[in-house]
């Protein structure tokens, strides 16, 4: 019996962070996410709005919403790093 491993792709290696934001600001695509044993769900709301939420350990632990995509990415911050700078750690 073959031993499935998991492999955890970074979604650095997947798309830029250029055509990640293109996708989140323009085409109001939803991502998910993980950061340790964190996951961080990027979704279109209701009533036009941006919201993320961050699960651990299968706790909702925050969620906020935002007027626009770009305020939502601007504030967002997972163990005190701005979302941006994780970018190249996100699987």
């Amino acid at each position: 019996m073959k031993k499935i491993v998991k492999q955890n792709i970074k979604i650095s290696d997947v798309m830029t962070y250029n055509e990640f934001l293109e996708r989140y600001l323009v085409n109001h695509d939803e991502f998910l996410f993980y950061y340790k044993n964190k996951t961080i769900n990027l979704c279109y709301g209701e009533a036009g709005k941006f919201t993320y939420n961050i699960v651990e350990n299968n706790v909702l632990i925050e969620e906020k919403e935002y007027n626009s995509p770009n305020e939502l990415l601007k504030d967002m911050e997972i163990d005190h790093i701005k979302f941006p700078d994780l970018w190249y750690i996100l699987e």
